[in-house]
């Protein structure tokens, strides 16, 4: 029971202390604005994972609110799941080289962009695909030696490595719904360190999505206390 006590002070306290600076944040909802047909196309191509083809359709998609076409937003789905990087990451025995998580970055920003403008049915539909392509990457990109440095990413810390996780953070609770977002869930993320778990909420609740994900930051609050 001492030790569980040190632990829950532990996490209050860091909580605290990582969130304090963000406290004065936007708190977003759902009125913020989604990602439009254009915007998704750059960080599409800036994924290097379509084709010109998928490309030059996005660019001819109505802006918002006009639903996509659902064949597009499959074949578009499809190519990112098989993205160079993501792809690598997710066939690689850990740890993967840290040379790629710019570019590995890059892939999730754009599928974190077409499953927020695909819809909240949409990004239900195809969860179960995307959490088995996305299941491994935390524990391969992040080093077992980083709860430390992801607290101090201006002496060197693990920024990249802490973007990637944020990213799947907030592209599971895009597919799943912020509810099934646990602590136990959040600490499997961190790889079972409570520091890194901390920094990668801190960070998702700075960043929660466009548009942001229904009710993350309250659930990632509720998560660290």
């Amino acid at each position: 029971l001492a030790s569980a006590s040190c632990l829950s002070l532990t996490a209050l306290g860091l909580a605290e202390a990582l969130a304090g600076p963000f406290l004065g944040v936007r708190w977003l909802g759902r009125s913020s604005q989604m990602v439009d047909s254009l915007e998704l196309q750059r960080l599409l191509s800036e994924s290097r994972a379509v084709s010109p083809e998928l490309l030059e359709a996005w660019g001819a998609v109505a802006p918002t609110p006009t639903q996509p076409p659902r064949e597009l937003i499959d074949a578009t789905l499809a190519a990112l799941l098989d993205a160079p990087c993501i792809l690598y990451t997710a066939t690689s025995a850990p740890p993967v080289d840290a040379k790629i998580l710019p570019q590995l970055c890059q892939e999730l920003l754009a599928l974190e962009a077409l499953l927020g403008r695909s819809g909240e049915n949409v990004a239900a539909e195809v969860a179960e695909t995307v959490c088995k392509r996305l299941d491994e990457l935390p524990a391969k990109t992040l080093p077992a030696s980083a709860a430390l440095q992801v607290l101090a990413p201006a002496v060197g810390g693990c920024v990249q490595e802490v973007e990637v996780l944020r990213l799947v953070l907030v592209i599971l609770g895009r597919c799943t719904g912020a509810r099934a977002l646990t602590s136990r869930e959040l600490l499997t993320l961190g790889g079972g360190d409570l520091l890194v778990a901390v920094a990668i909420a801190v960070a998702a609740m700075q960043r929660p999505g466009t548009p942001p994900v229904p009710h993350l930051q309250v659930r990632l609050w509720q998560g660290l206390f």
